[in-house]
């Protein structure tokens, strides 16, 4: 037997544990209470209050009156400053179907800036040339993607208010044109109401500081994600679009931008519907594979593959 002092130290060592337990658990469901919904984060979180200004605004590529033509559908394709063969690869296959934007389909590649004095002459002939580039004053990096998004959906709310959808892409992307309108087109999709795309559920945030998708808990208090789909290819109306914009002021800016729209999603009335087709990686080396019935968009391809699709006869 323990002698009877034992005995009620023992008992009152259970009962302080017992109550730090319980003042941890207190503590913690405080802490988290205050993110109980998204909007209560965003709230917290601060804001975003200037959309970069345009250095290359791309004005004319909405203009109706110029080419004739009423505009369907409209492409955002993300693209880093020196990525002219990128760029080029695919002026000269998928965005072909859009005849120099002079058709109901149009397109602009949208950059950042750069410190380099050569790629921003550069990149200004070529925008002279081929008319179709949207330039925004923000130093072009990984961490700023995010920046790329809410100005080429703000420039579009604002410039090309008479487009339906937009697809919002990436200059590494295949995109099999008449299979994403029919997609588009589909009425059991429901446009007006969902972002299309490859959507994740639970995506758990990445801890690993050596990853570039690396998120720490300051930053993002949460194990996962909202629902979001890649932002490598997907596609919304232009009421989407719209409402989406109305709450970037609101919202707190977030590097990784696909998370961010999501962010920006929940606080509207728009939801998300995975398509089948649209990948988010490179889904085949066989070239016929991206012109089947299946097939609307792959990730990670370079220019000479994208062009080598292109060229595929089967």
């Amino acid at each position: 037997m323990y002698p009877r002092y034992m005995i009620k130290c023992r008992g009152l060592t259970t009962v302080v544990t017992m109550l730090l337990i319980v003042l941890y658990l207190i503590i913690y469901v405080d802490y988290f209470r205050q993110y109980e919904d998204w909007e209560s984060y965003c709230t917290l979180k601060g804001d975003i209050s200037k959309v970069p200004s345009a250095l290359i605004g791309g004005e004319h590529i909405c203009n109706i009156s110029t080419h004739g033509a009423e505009i369907d559908t409209f492409v955002l394709i993300t693209s880093a400053c020196d990525h002219f063969d990128a760029r080029e690869s695919i002026r000269m296959s998928w965005l072909t179907i859009y005849r120099n934007n002079s058709e109901k389909l149009r397109y602009a590649f949208v950059l950042g800036n750069t410190t380099n004095e050569r790629l921003r002459m550069k990149i200004q002939s070529e925008n002279e040339q081929n008319k179709d580039i949207l330039q925004y004053d923000y130093i072009d990096n990984y961490s700023s993607l995010t920046y790329k998004t809410i100005f080429a959906f703000t420039w579009i709310a604002n410039n090309c208010k008479q487009a339906k959808n937009i697809i919002k892409t990436d200059d590494d992307v295949y995109l099999n044109v008449p299979n994403m309108l029919q997609t588009i087109q589909n009425p059991d999709n429901d446009l007006g109401k969902y972002i299309l795309g490859e959507c994740s559920h639970d995506r758990h945030v990445v801890r690993d500081k050596q990853s570039k998708y690396y998120i720490s808990y300051d930053v993002f208090p949460f194990k996962r994600y909202p629902t979001f789909c890649s932002g490598t290819c997907y596609v919304l109306s232009m009421s989407a679009v719209q409402e989406i914009v109305n709450v970037f002021a609101i919202t707190p800016y977030f590097p990784l931008e696909d998370v961010y729209i999501a962010m920006c999603r929940i606080r509207t009335t728009i939801g998300v519907k995975a398509v089948e087709g649209i990948y988010s990686y490179m889904p085949s080396q066989d070239v016929c594979f991206y012109h089947s019935k299946t097939f609307i968009s792959g990730h990670q391809l370079s220019p000479t593959q994208i062009s080598a699709i292109w060229r595929s006869t089967c």
